[in-house]
């Protein structure tokens, strides 16, 4: 079988997310939660029942009735690739990085350091001083990824799963001034 090697010149750009690119996000979220499901919050389970109006609701309410929130989204071929979002948090100043993911077979090319850079600069264009995030230890793709953008760890929650098995949960931040 040969294998396909795809092209960073292929895929689009980050830009906003749209109602438009609604069932390609939903699509390559539960493809993460699937595949990659100790790296999220949320079970597969619970995310397969959501109805269209649920997603619609979690990705268009928050941004419609919080203008402020972010995010960004990578297309291939009218197929999500890799998305990215930021939510205010602990105050107006402070964001939170959430959903970052991108499909196994479009990492090494660059994708998520566009993300990365493209709600980035949407936060610091709304006037956010700071990005946080918590991501699980036992991914350190992820954690290179937001170390080589200037986030510090400061602070580790050693913590245990409904099934028992335990996880390192790692607070990181930036300063955007």
């Amino acid at each position: 079988m040969e294998s396909l090697e795809i092209k960073r010149s292929s895929v689009d750009p980050a830009r906003p997310f749209t109602m438009d690119d609604l069932e390609a996000v939903i699509a390559l979220r539960l493809h993460a939660i699937t595949t990659e499901p100790n790296a999220f919050g949320r079970s597969a389970h619970l995310e397969k029942q959501r109805t269209m109006e649920e997603w619609k609701a979690q990705y268009f309410s928050a941004i419609g009735e919080h203008p402020s929130t972010v995010l960004d989204v990578v297309m291939n071929e009218g197929r999500a690739v890799g998305m990215l979002g930021a939510v205010p948090d602990e105050g107006e100043n402070v964001w939170k990085l959430i959903r970052m993911y991108v499909l196994p077979e479009f990492r090494g090319k660059g994708l998520a350091d566009d993300l990365f850079q493209a709600v980035e600069t949407a936060v610091r264009n709304a006037g956010g001083t700071k990005l946080i995030l918590d991501v699980n230890s036992g991914h350190p793709a992820a954690v290179g990824l937001y170390e080589k953008h200037g986030m510090v760890r400061t602070a580790v929650n050693h913590l245990q799963r409904s099934d028992g098995s335990e996880f390192d949960k790692c607070r990181y931040e930036k300063s955007l001034v």
